[in-house]
């Protein structure tokens, strides 16, 4: 497994904060979908039907936390295999929530 980050503006952060303007006192819906390389679509990548995240964070600092996070995970799987990360996080998860 591989893992790449690539942003496609110089200013990354510029969208999640119109985001936030154009809806003040909003949640910023930040919406996760896959898309996969297929050649039959002339070597185009299509969106996962039906697999998708929708997330709403509360400013503009948790869309980058969010960011941030998103970039460890990406890097811990190629890294670690992606069903150790999944353990961990499943791990992690059950300590949270057995400490509440």
């Amino acid at each position: 497994m591989q893992s790449e980050f690539a942003r496609d503006l110089a200013d990354q952060d510029r969208p999640v904060e119109e985001a936030a303007a154009e809806r003040p006192g909003k949640p910023i819906r930040v919406r996760i979908q896959p898309t996969i390389f297929r050649v039959e679509s002339r070597g185009q990548y299509r969106a996962w039907r039906d697999v998708h995240w929708t997330l709403e964070c509360e400013s503009p600092a948790e869309v980058f936390a969010l960011r941030d996070a998103m970039r460890a995970f990406f890097q811990a799987l190629p890294q670690l295999g992606p069903a150790t990360v999944s353990q961990v996080l499943r791990d992690a998860v059950r300590r949270l929530q057995g400490a509440a």
